[in-house]
């Protein structure tokens, strides 16, 4: 968490390949507009949050790229489903529900769907079945984590309500 003059930005980071984190920045709309990111084009942009991160960054350099493309800013998109199958297709991971990365199981959660639809699809010999219950039992499961992601998401959207409060 970095205070500017134009408010709170903060940032997330987790390793994603050797020598390589990804780095995902966050702010409010009101922060982002005042510190100019709606004008900046991508390497000023880059360049602006080494200097807000400096000392996080312990020297090293943002690349600003996703999948080959520069980065962007985006709205963090909540996902839920009503059901996750439809005939013989199932969804999975955060085509099934998203949870905030703020928690970090976007792909544990993924996998988890995976591993237990394969438990379904074994224990019952009609696909129907099968399908049925990863469906009802995956929502089931999904519905804590979720609920914790969207406090987790909440807290940090409204972070600047919470930074001139004494811990103690």
């Amino acid at each position: 968490f970095e205070q500017t003059p134009q408010g709170w930005i903060w940032f997330h980071a987790y390793p994603s390949a050797a020598g390589v984190s990804t780095f995902i920045v966050e702010c409010q709309e009101r922060t982002w507009r005042a510190l100019g990111f709606d004008e900046l084009d991508n390497a000023a942009t880059t360049r602006l949050l080494e200097e807000v991160f400096d000392e996080h960054l312990a020297g090293h350099a943002l690349i600003s790229s996703a999948r080959g493309k520069p980065a962007t800013w985006q709205r963090f998109t909540q996902v839920y489903n009503q059901t996750w199958r439809h005939d013989n297709a199932v969804l999975v991971g955060d085509a099934a529900h998203t949870t905030h990365f703020t928690i970090g199981s976007g792909t544990r959660l993924a996998m988890i769907d995976a591993v237990v639809l394969a438990e379904k699809l074994q224990e019952h010999e009609q696909l129907d079945h099968a399908l049925k219950e990863y469906d009802g039992e995956g929502h089931a499961a999904m519905r804590v984590v979720q609920a914790a992601a969207r406090t987790s998401m909440a807290w940090f959207e409204n972070v600047d309500h919470y930074t001139d409060r004494n811990a103690v």
